[in-house]
C-alpha cells in the first residue's frame, strides 16, 4: 500500500478484498502492519507517526469516505423530485425524508403521477424491458409492491431486502441481466418531467456486490449538451443542469433522463432528487459534520482539512471534525518506529455468509504536522496515509450457525524436471473430479503418470485450445498424489547398478524410520529393475531418481534427545514419521521418570491448584483414551475424531484450559526436561485453530541460566538454541 512499489496502490480511495466466510458470526481480523517502504522515503512513512484508517464491511460503515468538505447548501431549497430508488411500499416514506411538489410515490414506472399529472419513472431500456413481477429468483415476498422490470430491478435477495421504512441508501434499484441480454453498458434509467429552468439532480450510490466497476451519471433532454458525473459507486453527486433551451414535448415540459451507466457487471442506484439549484452560499463556507459549525473558506487550507485554531502565531491548526467520534469502524495503528519491524491490529467484524467485500479508507480526521529536530512547533503538514498492510489473517470467533465441514481431499502434484504440471484445485470433495494439466518442455514428452501409484498415462488427452496434455479423475475417495515424469537424459542401467552397489549393504542404524523406510523401498525397486533382462527406459530412470532421493533423504537422528507429541492420545505409540528420542520411551507424560530412559521429563504442574485428571477431556472421553490431561493442561479432546491414533504431530495438541477464569495469567502449557549439561537446539510446535492464542511466546528456563524468549507466534514452529553447559 505504498506509491512507488511494485503492485501497490497508486492514489487509490481505499484498499480492497473480498473474504468468503463458512457462515455469517462475528471474525477477528489481524492486520499485520509496518513502516516499511521499498520504494524509497516518503513523508507519509515517517516512523512515529501513527497511523488511521476506517475499515468498511459490504459498505455498512457509518463513517465518511473521504471526498474533501461537504459545501453547505442552501436551506429551504424546494423540491421537485424526491425518488427512493427500489423501495417495497412506494406509498410510504422512509424517517427523514420528504416527497417532492411533483411526485406523490417514491418509486414508479415512467408514466403520469396519480395526482400531479408530471410524467416520471422507471424507463424501459429496450422494448424487452417491459415491467415484470416483484422478486427475484432469491426470493419472494407476496406483499412486495416495489417497480420492477426485466432489466432494472429492486433489492429482494432476502426478506430483510424487502422491509418497508429502510433509510433511502439502504435500498436500490440495480441492472439485472443486463451482461447476458448484451445490454452495454449496464444502465439504470428514469426520467422526469420538468418546467424549463435551472435544477440540481442529486443521485445516490452503492456498492455493496464490489462488481459496480466505474459507474457515471448522465444527464440529457432534447436540445442540450449531455452532463456527466465523474465515476463514483458509493455516496452521492449532485450535479446542475440548465433546461432553459431545452426542447419541450407536447405537454410543454421538458424530459430529463437521469441515468447511471457502468462497464462493470451491474450498478445500484439508491435515490434521487431533483431540487432548485443552491444559491451562493455554498461558495462562502463550509460546514463541518456532524455538527453545524460553518467555516469561512479563507481559513480552508487545502481540502481534507479546516481550520480550528492556531498551531503557532500565524499557522493555523487544521483538523477534521468529521471523524472525531467513537465509532468501532475507525482504528489507530500504533507506530512501529522501525522500517522493518511489523505490528499486528486485532479487528472485529461482523461478516455475512458468502462474500464479504472488505475496504479500508485513510482517515484524515487527525493531522500531523512535522519540523524535524527543533525547538519549535512542527509546521509542515503531513497527510494521514494507512500503514503499510503486510497481511490479513481472518478466524471467526462466534459463528451464527455451526459449519458444515464437507469432506475434503489434499491434492498433490509432484513432476520431474523438463515440463510443468498442475492441478486445477488444491482439495477435491467426496466423488468429485479435478483435472492435471501438463506441459512438456520443448523436445520432451510425458513418459508417465501415476496417480496413489496407479499408472493413467495412457488416460492422458492433449487440449488443442490450453495447449496442454490433461488429465481428468474423478470418482475421489481419498487425499490424492499425483507424480507426472517427463522425458529427461536417459540413465544407464550401468549407472542404477554402480549406485545400488554402493548403498545395498547400508544398515538402519541411527537414521529415522520413516526416512530409511523411503530409502530401503526404493532400493528394493531399483534391486527389481536390475533384475529384469530388459527394463524400461522409463522404468530405469524412475528407480535411479528415487534410489538418489532416498539416499539423500536420510535422515540421522542419534542426536535426538527428547521427542514430544504434546496431547498423543496413545503415548506408546509413534506416528509414522516420527522417532522416540534418546531420553524418553513414550511421546507423552506427566513430569516423572521415563520407565526405560530413566530421565525425568514431562508436563509440568505449576498452579498449587492443578492436579493430574486422568481420562477428563475436554468435552468428550474416551474410554480408550490413554491421553495425558490436569485441570489446567488438556489434551485436545472436543469430538471423538480426536482420540484417533496416529495423527500427524501438529494436528494433536496439549492446550490451557479454563485458567482464564481461574485467574491464571498468563495462560501456560509446560513442560520439564532432564539433560545432560551441553548445548541444545529446542524446536517448539503452535497451532491456533480456534484463532484465540493471541500472541504466544515460548521461554526456556534452568536454574541460573538466563531464560531464552522467543518471539510471538501462533503457528508453524521456532527453534531456540540455549546452552546448559
Amino acid at each position: 500500500y505504498v506509491v512507488g512499489m511494485k503492485g501497490a496502490y497508486q492514489d487509490a480511495d481505499y484498499l480492497e478484498f473480498t473474504y468468503n466466510a463458512p457462515e455469517a458470526g462475528k471474525y477477528q481480523m489481524q492486520a499485520f502492519h509496518s513502516n516499511e517502504d521499498l520504494a524509497g522515503s516518503h513523508s507519509y512513512n515517517i516512523k512515529v507517526t501513527d497511523k488511521y484508517a476506517v475499515v468498511d464491511v459490504n459498505g455498512t460503515s457509518q463513517y465518511p469516505q473521504f471526498e474533501g468538505i461537504v459545501p453547505v447548501q442552501a436551506e429551504n431549497l424546494k423540491t421537485y423530485y424526491f425518488v427512493d430508488c427500489g423501495d417495497h411500499d412506494p406509498s410510504t416514506l422512509s424517517e427523514g425524508d420528504e416527497l417532492g411538489s411533483l411526485n406523490s410515490v417514491t418509486d414508479q414506472l415512467y408514466g403520469r403521477d396519480a395526482k400531479t399529472g408530471y410524467y416520471w419513472g422507471v424507463a424501459a431500456l429496450n422494448e424487452q424491458d417491459t415491467k415484470a413481477e416483484p422478486g427475484s429468483s432469491h426470493y419472494t415476498d407476496p406483499d412486495d409492491k416495489g417497480v420492477y422490470t426485466k432489466y432494472q430491478k429492486a433489492l429482494s435477495n432476502s426478506a430483510a431486502d424487502v422491509t418497508d421504512g429502510k433509510p433511502k441508501e439502504a435500498s436500490f434499484r440495480y441492472a439485472d441481466s443486463q451482461d447476458t441480454a448484451g445490454i452495454n453498458p449496464r444502465c439504470v434509467f428514469y426520467k422526469f418531467e420538468l418546467d424549463p429552468g435551472k435544477y440540481d439532480v442529486t443521485v445516490g450510490m452503492s456498492n455493496t456486490w464490489g462488481n459496480a466497476g466505474n459507474p457515471v451519471v448522465r444527464l440529457s433532454a432534447d436540445g442540450i449538451d449531455e452532463i456527466v458525473s465523474d465515476s463514483y459507486s458509493s455516496g452521492s453527486k449532485t450535479l446542475s443542469v440548465d433546461l432553459t433551451q431545452a426542447e419541450p414535448n407536447d405537454n410543454g415540459k421538458v424530459e430529463l433522463s437521469v441515468k447511471g451507466t457502468t462497464t462493470g457487471a451491474t450498478l445500484q442506484m439508491t435515490y434521487i432528487t431533483i431540487t432548485e439549484p443552491a444559491n451562493d452560499a455554498e461558495v462562502d463556507y463550509f460546514i463541518l459534520p456532524p455538527g453545524e459549525e460553518k467555516v469561512p473558506v479563507d481559513n480552508i487550507r487545502d481540502a481534507e482539512s479546516v481550520y480550528t485554531g492556531e498551531l503557532a502565531d500565524g499557522f493555523d491548526w487544521l483538523i477534521d471534525y468529521r471523524n472525531l467520534k467513537n465509532d468501532t469502524d475507525r482504528y489507530f495503528f500504533i507506530n512501529t518506529f522501525s522500517d522493518d519491524t511489523f505490528r499486528e491490529k486485532t479487528i472485529t467484524l461482523d461478516l455475512q455468509k458468502g462474500e464479504n467485500t472488505i475496504r479500508i479508507y485513510n482517515d484524515n480526521s487527525w493531522n500531523v504536522t512535522y519540523g524535524g529536530s527543533t525547538s519549535q512547533p512542527g509546521l509542515n503538514y503531513l497527510a494521514n496515509y494507512t500503514p503499510n498492510f503486510d497481511k490479513f489473517v481472518i478466524t471467526p470467533m462466534a459463528l451464527n450457525s455451526a459449519v458444515e465441514l464437507e469432506e475434503e481431499y489434499t491434492i498433490d502434484v509432484a513432476s520431474t524436471e523438463y515440463g510443468i504440471a498442475s492441478a486445477n484445485q488444491n482439495t477435491v470433495g467426496e466423488n468429485g473430479e479435478y483435472t492435471v494439466s501438463m506441459i512438456p518442455a520443448e523436445g520432451k514428452e510425458i513418459v508417465n503418470v501415476l496417480v496413489n501409484g496407479a499408472d493413467r498415462t495412457d488416460d492422458i488427452v492433449f487440449d488443442e485450445a490450453s495447449g496442454a496434455y490433461q488429465l481428468k479423475i474423478s470418482g475421489v475417495s481419498e487425499d490424492q498424489k499425483v507424480q507426472v515424469y517427463f522425458s529427461k537424459p536417459n540413465t544407464s542401467k550401468d549407472s542404477l547398478k554402480n549406485l545400488y552397489n554402493e548403498y545395498k549393504d547400508l544398515e538402519k542404524g541411527t537414521y529415522s524410520t520413516a526416512s530409511w523406510e523411503l530409502f530401503d523401498a526404493a532400493r528394493s525397486k531399483a534391486e527389481s529393475v536390475l533384475n529384469k533382462d530388459e527394463p524400461q527406459q522409463w522404468e530405469i530412470n524412475n528407480a535411479y531418481d528415487e534410489l538418489l532421493a532416498g539416499i539423500n533423504g536420510l535422515k540421522d537422528i542419534e542426536n535426538l534427545v527428547y521427542f514430544v507429541d504434546c496431547g498423543d492420545h496413545d503415548p506408546v505409540t509413534v506416528t509414522y514419521g516420527d522417532d522416540f528420542g534418546l531420553y524418553n520411551s513414550v511421546t507423552d507424560q506427566m513430569y516423572g521418570v521415563d520407565d526405560k530412559a530413566g530421565y525425568s521429563w514431562g508436563v509440568l504442574m505449576i498452579d498449587p491448584r492443578e492436579e493430574e485428571t486422568p481420562g477428563e477431556g475436554g468435552q468428550v472421553s474416551g474410554p480408550e483414551d490413554k491421553a495425558v490431561y490436569t485441570n489446567y493442561q488438556k489434551a485436545l479432546s472436543n469430538r471423538d475424531s480426536n482420540f484417533a491414533d496416529g495423527q500427524d504431530k501438529t494436528a494433536t495438541l496439549r492446550y490451557a484450559h479454563g485458567q482464564d477464569t481461574a485467574g491464571i495469567d498468563p495462560r501456560y502449557v509446560a513442560y520439564k526436561f532432564e539433560l545432560d549439561p551441553g548445548k541444545y537446539d529446542v524446536e517448539v510446535g503452535m497451532s491456533n485453530t480456534w484463532g484465540n492464542a493471541g500472541s504466544p511466546i515460548v521461554t526456556l528456563s534452568a536454574g541460573e541460566v538466563e531464560d531464552v524468549v522467543s518471539e510471538p507466534y501462533s503457528s508453524g514452529s521456532k527453534t531456540l538454541s540455549i546452552d546448559l553447559t
